[in-house]
């Protein structure tokens, strides 16, 4: 039998019963679409968790917190003795702001976590501005892109800032101390927004603002109504920064038997690594256990048309037609149901997932999901799926086939139906 009379046959089969083909294809095409997009948000979510890692070179800090053994504080006998630590390239101290955090722009309120650096390039740390300068400077700050969306307003078609828009602008900051006797002494002081950085991940979550360390001592020297020996009250925590990423690991085990509490953002990316591959075992086992309803489903349809069929078999024999010419022609509807349904249902899929992340991210991340929630659908996650279930659905009709051919002519014309 010619393969073009082979193909007409299985379209007219399909065709006999388009109601139940429909049905078959239609479950195909719900499992299908959902493997894809369980598929591409496993996927999508993954990259975006681990982008937020590798593209920064916070991967080489390792923030030291504390000592495990003593009281001693992060002062500047601890800087240097971390600095002498093989595989630190430097350290850098770090004073948080120990006044209100709240401030104004404009007329809408933002807050944010104030930052002491000690260094006076905040690309020596590894970052980079999306927009202005990483430098710190008299007077000035640089903000993180989370600074972005800290801001807040009651006013109807309220949108947050771009980077751009943000550089040069002038905000102030209302601190206030109290005395003994109980009088509320307040104060102002006003900065300029000089930069903005790119996204940062790790453990930088929340809306930071960075400035010099003097300025933050100044202010948190205001605010206590005394002076501070940072010598004897310590760092809040030191930023070490290895040499190379394959250093993080040895550079904690070092500080570790230096009695020191640390904590790398390397190890934090592991973990999200780790899980995200749970995640996308739990989601295909879904998008895996919605393909085999299906499947069966077709496995079913395919052997009831053998049954239907069977005269129709021993007709063909009688005329000529081989064992594997009816072999060809059962998988080959088998395949056919297969790749139309999930064609139609990547199509769909493909649909859904575009519309998810363009309307619906937004609205997911704004109630509580991750940010790192993304759906990534590559043309090749499209392909491979249709080839896929076509496989497996030629795999499923291939006993209902086998039975087909095998059938005696003599025994098929027998039957009744």
């Amino acid at each position: 039998m010619r393969f073009s009379d082979q193909f007409s046959l299985t379209v007219s089969s399909m065709r006999r019963h388009p109601g139940r083909t429909a049905m078959t294809a239609i479950g195909l095409l719900v499992s299908s679409s959902a493997l894809l997009l369980l598929a591409g948000l496993a996927m999508g979510t993954q990259g975006a968790a681990q982008r937020q890692f590798l593209d920064l070179a916070e991967l080489r800090h390792v923030v030291v917190l504390s000592r495990s053994t003593d009281t001693a504080p992060l002062n500047r006998t601890a800087l240097r003795e971390i600095a002498q630590l093989p595989g630190v390239q430097s350290v850098v101290p770090r004073q948080d702001g120990h006044f209100l955090q709240n401030i104004r722009i404009g007329k809408y309120s933002a807050f944010g976590f104030f930052y002491g650096m000690g260094v006076d390039d905040l690309a020596e740390l590894g970052y980079t501005a999306e927009a202005g300068s990483t430098r710190l400077k008299e007077g000035s700050v640089v903000v993180n892109q989370e600074f972005l969306e800290a801001f807040w307003s009651l006013s109807p078609g309220f949108r947050p800032y771009r980077s751009d828009e943000l550089i040069g602008i002038r905000f102030e900051v209302k601190i206030s101390r109290q005395n003994s006797d109980g009088e509320l002494t307040r104060k102002v002081s006003r900065w300029t927004i000089s930069g903005v950085l790119n996204a940062a991940g790790g453990t930088q979550q929340e809306p930071m603002i960075f400035m010099r360390l003097r300025d933050v001592e100044a202010l948190n020297e205001w605010v206590a109504g005394k002076s501070i020996d940072e010598n004897k009250s310590g760092y809040t925590n030191l930023i070490a920064l290895a040499e190379d990423v394959n250093m993080v690991k040895p550079l904690t085990e070092h500080l570790a038997a230096r009695g020191y509490v640390s904590q790398a953002n390397l190890s934090m990316a592991e973990g999200v690594s780790s899980t995200y591959a749970l995640i996308q075992i739990v989601l295909g086992g879904e998008g895996i256990t919605a393909l085999l309803v299906a499947i069966f489903t077709l496995a079913n349809t395919m052997t009831t048309l053998v049954v239907e069929r069977t005269r129709e078999i021993g007709l063909m024999k009688t005329l000529g037609a081989s064992r594997m010419d009816i072999l060809r022609l059962f998988l080959g509807e088998a395949i056919g149901i297969g790749v139309t349904g999930s064609a139609c249902g990547v199509l769909v899929g493909g649909l859904v997932g575009l519309a998810a992340g363009r309307f619906g991210r937004a609205f997911l991340i704004a109630h509580g999901a991750p940010a790192s929630l993304s759906i990534y659908l590559p043309p090749w996650l499209f392909i491979g799926t249709v080839l896929v279930i076509g496989l497996i659905a030629g795999l499923a009709g291939l006993s209902p086939a086998l039975r087909a051919a095998q059938l005696p002519a003599i025994v098929a014309l027998r039957q009744r139906r």
